[in-house]
């Protein structure tokens, strides 16, 4: 197997997508950060990193939906996605096929 070519003949989209990818990957919870699976069904999954910083208790809630239909990630007050870069308040819904990383707004420098 040939490695991943990173030039001018990747797609951007393909670019930016893992740029974006990467930058979610340098939040403190997912350095030995804690797992919790929180929530399971059919092609569902929904997990929770946390992590106790010196600059307080960090958070990412995760969810990926393989099926054919959305599904509500269950949220109490505002949030922040990091992957899109947008903000919401309450429940979250996550799109067939699709994924999101949230943030609760109460954590530290998501307002």
């Amino acid at each position: 197997r040939y490695p991943m070519v990173w030039d001018d003949r990747t797609e951007t989209a393909l670019v930016e997508h893992y740029r974006r990818l990467a930058e979610i990957r340098k939040y403190p919870v997912f350095d030995r950060g804690d797992f919790e699976l929180t929530r399971v069904h059919g092609g569902y999954i929904e997990f929770t990193r946390k992590k106790h910083t010196a600059d307080g208790d960090e958070c990412v809630r995760f969810a990926a939906n393989l099926g054919k239909t959305p599904e509500i990630m269950r949220m109490d007050g505002a949030w922040h996605e990091l992957y899109g870069d947008e903000r919401g308040m309450g429940d979250v819904s996550v799109p067939p096929c699709g994924f999101v990383f949230i943030r609760p707004a109460a954590e530290k420098g998501t307002d």
